[in-house]
């Protein structure tokens, strides 16, 4: 089973992000990812047993039982890969704080405790170097652009309360990720519920 655990987008914080997807559908070709879909992967587990996903849920409490809530601050719009079959992505501000909250933690800061409590538990994970980001669209046509010239107004900064193990179905109509446990991220204290 693929398994990825990921910061969940707050609604109001997707929906901007939602509105700059459309705009850039109306000015190049791509896979654009649903709105459903939208998440910030802090670390990608590949295929695993079912057995480990509790592992994993116990890593992840681990994990956000000292992390407040995650500031999303968007920085840019940016790609991965081939220019011809690119990836496009809102790009984060990795080192960002919640100025109103002294709890609050980066999103560095809470990769670095899900992948160390990932590490911990002798779970393996991809370990790319983590750039956090917001995926938009896959096999974008970028050859012709560049990323400076999709000017539109990014999102305002915000909160992100939830930290997500997802289970990843694959089929030829897309990607559909499936929440198995989640973690909140309070100011005082993280507070754990299993989906059913």
């Amino acid at each position: 089973m693929r398994a990825f655990i990921a910061l969940e987008i707050p609604p109001a914080f997707s929906l901007e992000v939602l509105k700059i997807s459309q705009h850039l559908q109306e000015k190049l070709k791509g896979r654009f990812v649903p709105q459903a879909n939208y998440h910030l992967t802090l670390a990608f587990l590949g295929d695993i047993p079912e057995e480990q996903f509790l592992v994993a849920q116990d890593a992840l409490q681990t994990a956000c039982a000292s992390c407040g809530q995650v500031m999303l601050k968007p920085t840019k719009l940016a790609h991965f890969g081939n220019k011809k079959r690119a990836t496009l992505v809102l790009a984060m501000d990795g080192t960002a704080h919640n100025p109103a909250s002294s709890a609050s933690s980066s999103p560095n800061e809470l990769a670095q405790s899900v992948r160390s409590a990932l590490t911990l538990a002798s779970l393996t994970f991809d370990e790319k170097d983590f750039y956090p980001h917001i995926t938009l669209a896959r096999k974008a046509a970028l050859e012709e652009i560049d990323c400076d010239t999709l000017s539109t107004p990014l999102p305002k900064a915000c909160c992100a309360t939830k930290v997500t193990l997802f289970q990843s179905h694959l089929s030829s109509t897309g990607a559909r990720y499936e929440p198995r446990f989640s973690v909140a991220l309070n100011e005082d204290q993280s507070q754990c519920s299993p989906h059913q």
